[in-house]
C-alpha cells in the first residue's frame, strides 16, 4: 500500500517508519513500512482484517502524525457457493459458505437473505468465520420461498447481493384427513374442515399459504398448524 503526504523523512526506513489504521485509526498495524520517496510517500504491507472506512497514522522518527483525512476499506464479503441450497422451512439448519473476504476467524460478520428487492426478509443465525477470508457458516431461519440471495455484512460492510441463491423446499403431502375418515370424503356443499399433513408448508398462521388447491377447486380459510 502506499501512503502519500509530507514530512516522511528520507528515503528508506533509517528512521523506523511505521503506520497503524482502523477505526480511528487503530486495530491494525501495517508491516515493512519505508519511505519510497523521500519525504512524500511511504509503502506498507497490511495485515490481514476486516471492514471499511479505516483512517491512518504514521509514526516517522518517534513522531507520530495526525489522523489521515482518507480512508482504506477492505474488500467486500463474497459469497462464491452454498454448502445447502434446498432449506426446510422449519430453519435450523447449518449453510456452509464458500468465498472471499470474509475476515479472519473471530471477525463478526451477520447476513441477511430474500428474493430480488427484499434482501433482508429473513436474518441468519449464529454466523461465524470458520477459515480465515474464505469459509463461514450461518444457520437457517424459519421461512418460504425462494430463489433468496444473500447479503454479508462483514465488521459493519455490506455485501453486495450474492450471485448464486438458496430457496426453502417445495411443500410435500403425506396425507389428507377429514374428522379422522379416511379416506376423506368431502360433502359437494363445501364449508367441512380438513387437514393435510406433510413437510414444508412454512410457519404457523396463513400469512405464507398462497393456495390450496384440489380436482382444481380452491380451498378457503387454509393455514399452517
Amino acid at each position: 500500500l502506499l501512503i502519500d503526504g509530507t514530512n516522511f523523512g528520507p528515503l528508506g526506513n533509517a528512521f523506523s517508519p511505521s503506520a497503524v489504521y482502523g477505526p480511528s485509526a487503530s486495530g491494525y498495524t501495517a508491516t515493512s513500512c519505508s519511505v519510497a520517496i523521500a519525504h512524500t510517500r511511504m509503502s506498507c504491507v497490511t495485515a490481514e482484517g476486516a471492514g471499511a472506512g479505516h483512517t491512518w497514522k504514521v509514526t516517522v522518527g518517534g513522531q507520530e502524525s495526525d489522523e489521515s483525512v482518507a480512508t482504506t476499506s477492505y474488500d467486500k464479503g463474497t459469497i462464491n457457493f452454498f454448502g445447502l441450497s434446498a432449506l426446510a422451512t422449519t430453519g435450523g439448519e447449518t449453510i456452509n459458505m464458500v468465498g472471499l473476504n470474509f475476515g479472519p476467524v473471530g471477525t463478526t460478520v451477520t447476513a441477511t437473505y430474500g428474493p430480488d428487492g427484499d434482501y433482508t426478509r429473513y436474518t441468519a443465525a449464529s454466523c461465524t468465520v470458520l477459515s480465515d477470508n474464505i469459509g463461514m457458516s450461518c444457520d437457517s431461519v424459519e421461512g418460504v420461498g425462494g430463489p433468496h440471495k444473500w447479503v454479508l455484512t462483514v465488521a459493519g460492510q455490506e455485501s453486495d447481493a450474492s450471485l448464486g441463491s438458496t430457496s426453502y423446499k417445495v411443500p410435500s403431502i403425506s396425507n389428507v384427513q377429514k374428522a379422522n375418515v379416511v379416506p376423506p370424503t368431502l360433502s359437494t356443499a363445501g364449508g367441512e374442515e380438513f387437514v393435510i399433513s406433510g413437510n414444508d408448508f412454512g410457519p404457523t398462521g396463513s400469512t405464507h399459504v398462497d393456495a390450496v388447491i384440489y380436482g382444481g377447486i380452491s380451498a378457503t380459510g387454509c393455514s399452517v398448524q
